[in-house]
């Protein structure tokens, strides 16, 4: 038995309920987002991607408040049914089940915030990923910590994928064994 979609929902459950006593609880994408929006950088209105999206539970309550639309593709059906189900009364959110890289390579959509918050994706994905990029936009790309020990590396790799120049890439630790490399494009103004 796979537990850990209910280790996430404690989680989460436990996060809700903390938050309503004590206040609001910090988690590292939280920070990042309230760092990203301070700068001016994040949009007020998110049209989310996650691909490999899981149960919906890792990182999209640190920004549903702020969706107009987020598409989650989960390849998992045991996931993607529980994921269609938590997200089922939300309007904005659309859940697919299938393949990411056929997603990816079909849909027309373009976002402004994307979040891959699975390790290890081909460079073929991650360039297809980038292309889905309005002009602005922000990519969260989850790496092992351990990949940061040369983030010149992880920097000159993902410019070399992106259809144009990044405006930015720094890492964004997430917890001990994980981090982010942030992908910032430029503003069409830019470019």
């Amino acid at each position: 038995m796979d537990f850990s979609y209910y280790h996430q929902l404690a989680k989460l459950r436990l996060v809700k309920f903390l938050e309503k006593n004590i206040g609001r609880l910090f988690t590292a994408q939280s920070l990042l987002l309230m760092t990203l929006d301070a700068q001016g950088l994040l949009p007020k209105a998110i049209k989310a991607f996650e691909p490999l999206g899981g149960y919906g539970l890792q990182t999209v309550p640190d920004y549903i408040d702020r969706v107009q639309s987020l598409d989650i593709v989960e390849l998992v059906e045991k996931k993607f049914k529980i994921l269609a189900k938590h997200y089922k009364n939300n309007p904005k959110v659309k859940a697919y089940c299938g393949d990411c890289m056929k997603f990816v390579a079909e849909t027309s959509n373009k976002y402004n915030f994307i979040v891959t918050d699975t390790p290890f994706l081909p460079d073929n994905f991650i360039q297809a990923v980038l292309k889905l990029l309005e002009p602005g936009g922000i990519m969260l790309y989850l790496l092992p910590l351990e990949a940061f020990a040369d983030f010149s590396e992880i920097s000159a790799r993902i410019t070399g994928l992106a259809p144009a120049p990044p405006a930015d890439i720094f890492p964004w630790v997430k917890n001990k064994s994980a981090a982010y490399a942030v992908v910032i494009m430029p503003r069409s103004d830019s470019l």
